[in-house]
């Protein structure tokens, strides 16, 4: 991972032990609360792990947060919107794409500008062909196009 793509999983980490210190959580009730072992949350609390998209939705919705938030450099500044948005159900790839389609198009960038992610060709991404990328793929198409993660996570 490039320094770019682990800052929207630093921010993740950093809002998880955020919510578990507002939510005056003990550390292995947290963990248990989103189905993770205190080894592997400290290593996402620490910026330290990559995951699945599917594995940051499974979390937003055990904590009943918007999945979108879990990734916004605001949220922990945000004294009231963020934190009331509750998880909303969704195909969260399908919206991360059709976001980056509309900003590309909007934009005049073409594919190729983009080059490849980390382990996973955009193409393959940008057509539905990996409905469960990595957060540090999408991130890294994040910053190519220069718009935030969070905000390619929302729903439009």
């Amino acid at each position: 991972m490039n320094e770019k793509n682990m800052a929207d999983i630093i921010t993740f980490g950093q809002n998880l032990a955020f919510i578990q210190s507002k939510r005056d959580m003990n550390y292995c009730s947290f963990a248990l609360s989103i189905n993770y072992s205190r080894n592997n949350l400290s290593r996402l609390e620490s910026g330290l792990k990559d995951i699945n998209l599917s594995s940051a939705v499974q979390i937003a919705n055990a904590l009943d947060i918007d999945v979108a938030m879990l990734f916004s450099r605001s949220y922990r500044d945000d004294k009231e919107g963020c934190r009331q948005k509750g998880f909303i159900p969704g195909d969260y790839a399908k919206i991360f794409r059709e976001n980056v389609l509309n900003i590309m198009d909007k934009n005049g960038i073409k594919q190729v500008q983009l080059c490849e992610t980390n382990h996973e060709p955009i193409s393959r991404l940008l057509s539905g062909h990996i409905n469960n990328p990595r957060v540090s793929s999408l991130s890294s198409i994040a910053s190519k196009i220069n718009v935030s993660l969070s905000e390619l996570l929302t729903h439009h």
